[in-house]
């Protein structure tokens, strides 16, 4: 473990330090590292567990460059989202029309989109926003994947072989990880309590709207099980004494538990 007395402690990066990681190209290390290591000296950790903690950091950072990167090279004429899109001077535009559009259902089917209109109204612009919507999505999905093999195989420690894509995608690792909304996990009430316990908005700017929502959208917030037995189940519909008494344990009337379990109600 890193030295923990007071006196050993040299978190200041020397010249010669800095000058070959800004060789390396590694600017996120040289950004955060007198930061992570006062954090490691002063909680004990091993150098081969700071060593992970620096380079985790640098490939998520250069992994964000390379995405933008790759946007930039895209040629996009537009830089639009559908958060910035000017839906109120083109009202022709339907706006829950390219909503539904951006849930990217046609890519299942295997059917193509195209945007016919006269010039000016915004088609290139919807085209582009549908595009960031689509890999800032794939992107947020990937980070938990990433992350919850982090948890499984360094934080937790308990999964020793690395699986393969194939395997991921089948979902053979032990454990789960449901999220607010799904079938395992359709009340999104408690979503403001693990923002509170994350101090989420504080460490990501992911905020929560007045229906529970994340803001920005492409984002995913949710819980890992590590349990070898856990597995993913749909809730189904729910009786009256099961949604009165969920209220009574959260503190809150029956009538603001219906409102929020509104799909799943059995009655």
């Amino acid at each position: 473990p890193l030295p923990t007395n007071p006196t050993k402690r040299n978190t200041m990066m020397d010249d010669e330090l800095h000058q070959l990681l800004t060789n390396l190209k590694l600017r996120r290390v040289v950004v955060i590292y007198d930061e992570e290591l006062a954090r490691a000296e002063k909680s004990g950790i091993s150098y081969t567990a700071l060593f992970k903690r620096l380079l985790r950091e640098e490939l998520q950072d250069q992994q964000g460059r390379f995405l933008e990167h790759r946007i930039r090279r895209a040629g996009l004429p537009e830089r639009w989202t559908l958060a910035t899109f000017p839906w109120r001077q083109q009202r022709s535009v339907k706006r829950r029309t390219i909503e539904q559009l951006a849930e990217l259902d046609f890519i299942g089917r295997a059917a193509n989109v195209v945007f016919i209109g006269d010039t000016g109204v915004g088609k290139t612009g919807l085209a582009s926003a549908i595009l960031l919507k689509a890999l800032a999505d794939r992107l947020a999905e990937a980070f938990a994947e990433k992350l919850h093999e982090v948890v499984r195989q360094e934080l937790w420690g308990y999964e020793t072989v690395r699986l393969t894509n194939e395997q991921l995608i089948k979902e053979e690792y032990q454990g789960i990880r449901p999220a607010p909304g799904y079938p395992a996990c359709p009340d999104h009430t408690e979503k403001p309590e693990l923002f509170r316990l994350l101090d989420a908005t504080k460490h990501t700017g992911i905020t929560l709207t007045e229906s529970l929502a994340m803001s920005p959208a492409a984002a995913v917030s949710g819980w890992y099980f590590a349990h070898p037995k856990a597995k993913y189940f749909g809730v189904g519909r729910v009786a009256r004494d099961q949604v009165e008494d969920l209220a009574r344990r959260k503190g809150e009337g029956t009538e603001w538990m219906e409102h929020w379990l509104g799909s799943n109600l059995a009655y």
